[in-house]
């Protein structure tokens, strides 16, 4: 089996303004999608979309931040765990798609410092994180040159509770 190893075609500087968030942008990013002169950017561990616009040449500036609690109806507001994790941006038309991780979680274990039964506890322990279910659009400003922003929100009702089949269903 051989490795072909990509070439990148270009570098973009990406100018992200320093907030009171506790990661940086730029060490928090886990999707990205472009919109005309425009970049989206969804992180991890927030309920944030973050915009650049094309400033001339390979440069992206003019960071703007869209809190999300706004205009979703997430079912935890509390700022406490109640991030998205926003896994998936995606334009389609003028409307811009986001998608979060849909993933349960569980704390490490760590058998060296805590034991063996403290590290089981901690597998079995898993938590679901409603915002994670998150699926939504938005429509987006679509002249070239349009100041960033996100129009009225679209989202399907989130299920109650998802519950599997013995056959692997879901209901």
């Amino acid at each position: 089996m051989s490795i072909i190893a990509a070439n990148p075609i270009r570098t973009l500087r990406l100018d992200f303004i320093a907030d009171e968030r506790k990661k940086l942008v730029r060490e928090n990013l886990s999707a990205v999608a472009a919109s005309g002169d425009q970049l989206w950017f969804g992180t991890d561990e927030d309920t944030l979309l973050d915009c650049l616009t094309e400033a001339g040449g390979d440069r992206y500036a003019g960071h703007k931040t869209f809190e999300l609690k706004n205009s979703l109806q997430l079912p935890n507001t509390t700022g406490k765990k109640d991030e998205i994790d926003i896994e998936g941006l995606y334009v389609a038309g003028e409307r811009l798609w986001l998608v979060g991780s849909h993933a349960i979680t569980r704390d490490r274990p760590n058998p060296g410092e805590d034991g063996a039964k403290k590290a089981l506890r901690d597998l079995s322990d898993v938590k679901k994180g409603p915002n994670r279910w998150t699926l939504a659009s938005w429509a987006l400003p679509q002249p070239m040159g349009a100041e960033p922003a996100l129009g009225a929100a679209a989202q399907p009702s989130p299920p109650t509770e998802l519950n599997a089949g013995s056959d692997g269903s879901v209901r």
